[in-house]
């Protein structure tokens, strides 16, 4: 299941990136594998994980209903609690990782405002210095794509602010 998780987020990547639907339809399949493994892993957040890759996937896709069963999947999942013996991998997984792919997916599907919303949420919550820089780009990148310049390059220096604090 780990190596699908990983597997799908890379040919995610790898859609996103080259903007093909190749690697994209690629990251759904791998996804679809891990569900099938992760039936037989008692671990809530390890199949919350899977739900959010065959999210990520399907808004590559433009599959806009695929994409929001994923999410709502994903917290469903979450909900249930954590479990013992998660993966170390799914350990992470919460609602913030969530909400950071749900608003990729929106950007993915062309609704970088929505995405936005998502973002300046986020970073007025509690958020680790790498999840912080991570959402901050992610909240420039939204900016951009709604032709917001000026605000799209102060997000982005306040990135930079946060990389010259010593994140690598």
């Amino acid at each position: 299941v780990q190596v699908l998780v990983h597997w799908s987020g890379l040919s995610s990547f790898v859609a996103r990136t080259n903007r093909k639907s190749g690697p994209a339809r690629e990251a759904l399949r791998l996804a679809q594998q891990a569900a099938e493994e992760a039936r037989a892993v008692p671990s809530p957040r390890l199949r919350a994980l899977v739900a959010l890759r065959h999210a990520n996937a399907t808004s590559l896709l433009g599959d806009d209903l695929g994409f929001r069963a994923a999410i709502s999947r994903a917290r469903r999942e979450l909900d249930r609690g954590p479990w013992a013996d998660d993966p170390e991998m799914a350990q992470r997984t919460n609602e913030s990782e969530i909400a950071i792919v749900e608003g990729m997916g929106y950007m993915n599907l062309g609704e970088p405002a929505r995405g936005e919303e998502l973002y300046r949420r986020l970073l007025g919550s509690e958020l680790s210095p790498m999840a912080r820089t991570y959402v901050g780009s992610l909240l420039a990148d939204s900016l951009i794509r709604q032709d917001a310049r000026d605000d799209a390059i102060k997000a982005a220096l306040d990135v930079l602010d946060m990389l010259t604090d010593g994140m690598t």
